[in-house]
């Protein structure tokens, strides 16, 4: 069973994440959107967490048998949510890679989120998460 060890710390920004992009470059986004966003705030807090907690702690509870026993993973995993609400454009930081944390980034891919604000419809609507979980 996954418990989680801290609260998720849940960060938005603008903008697609394209190739060429830097991880911690889409992490400094995210925290500077977060801070500043009113409409993506207000659809995270409103619309996408309610709508979507239960199947990211399903996530986690299916993939905790691809962590060790008795240890924590903490990894930070950055996504976009399209115009009709896929989750895509996944990654997880490279230091933080593991079987669960690859699991995790997979299982998210078919979560169905609520479409963005018309206004991050065009580009996506990215988000960041930060994590630490304890496997037991």
């Amino acid at each position: 069973m996954i418990k989680p060890a801290c609260m998720l710390t849940l960060l938005l920004f603008t903008g697609m994440a394209y190739a060429g992009d830097d991880f911690d470059a889409r992490v400094a986004r995210a925290t500077k959107v977060e801070r500043s966003s009113p409409v993506g705030r207000e659809y995270l807090m409103q619309e996408f967490m309610p709508e979507t907690d239960e199947a990211f702690e399903k996530a986690h509870g299916d993939c905790s048998s691809q962590g060790q026993k008795g240890t924590t993973e903490k990894f930070t995993t950055v996504f976009d949510i399209d115009a009709t609400g896929n989750i895509i454009n996944v990654a997880v930081a490279e230091k933080e890679q593991s079987n669960y944390s690859r699991c995790y980034a997979e299982r998210i891919t078919k979560i169905k989120a609520p479409p963005p604000p018309e206004s991050f419809a065009k580009k996506g609507f990215p988000v960041v998460i930060q994590g630490t979980y304890q496997i037991r």
